[in-house]
C-alpha cells in the first residue's frame, strides 16, 4: 500500500524525530553523569576501605601489643603476689656481707655472698668462722647469717 506524505505531515514527523533525539541525547547525558558518579563513588569507597583497613590492621597491632603486655604484667603481678605469700608465711634468711663491720650487699646464699666478696677484692679462700666475741669491725670481710620476720599491719609479727 502506497501513502501519501504531506509536507505537514513530514514537517510533524520531523519534529518528533528531532524531540525524541533530543531526548535521546539528554538521557545518554544523564546516563553518563550517573556512571561518572558510580566511578566516583567506587573509587571513593575503595580508598576508604583501603583505609579503614590500614586503621583495623594497626589496631589489631595494638591491640596484639596490648594482650602481650597485659599478660607479661599478669605475670610479674604473679611472682610479686607469691613474694609477698612466702615473706608473710615466715621468716626470710639472707647472708650480709660485711667489710669492716659495715654491710656491703645482701645474698640468698653463702656461696653467692662469698663471691660478690671476691669480686670485690677478698682473697678467694680465707674464709673461716668469725667468733662471736670478736666485733665484726675487726674482720676485713664478714657473712652474717640473718632472718627476717616481716611485720604485718598493726605492728603484730
Amino acid at each position: 500500500m502506497i501513502r501519501i506524505i504531506t509536507s505537514r505531515r513530514l514537517a510533524e514527523m520531523e519534529s518528533e524525530r528531532n524531540r525524541l533525539r533530543q531526548q535521546a541525547s539528554t538521557a545518554e547525558d544523564q546516563a553518563q553523569q550517573a556512571l561518572d558518579r558510580e566511578i566516583a563513588t567506587q573509587l571513593r569507597l575503595a580508598g576508604e576501605r583501603a583505609q579503614l583497613e590500614k586503621q583495623c590492621s594497626g589496631a589489631d597491632f595494638a591491640r596484639e601489643l596490648a594482650e602481650t603486655a597485659n599478660t607479661k604484667l599478669r605475670a610479674e603481678v604473679e611472682e610479686l603476689v607469691e613474694e609477698v605469700r612466702q615473706g608473710e608465711a615466715g621468716p626470710r634468711c639472707v647472708y650480709v656481707l660485711t667489710r669492716f663491720g659495715e654491710p656491703r650487699s645482701g645474698h640468698t646464699s653463702q656461696e653467692a655472698a662469698k663471691a660478690e666478696a671476691v669480686r670485690l677484692g677478698a682473697p678467694a679462700g680465707a674464709w673461716g668462722a668469725v667468733s662471736p666475741e670478736k666485733p665484726l669491725a675487726d674482720a676485713a670481710w664478714a657473712i652474717s647469717h640473718v632472718c627476717i620476720r616481716t611485720q604485718k599491719p598493726g605492728g603484730a609479727p
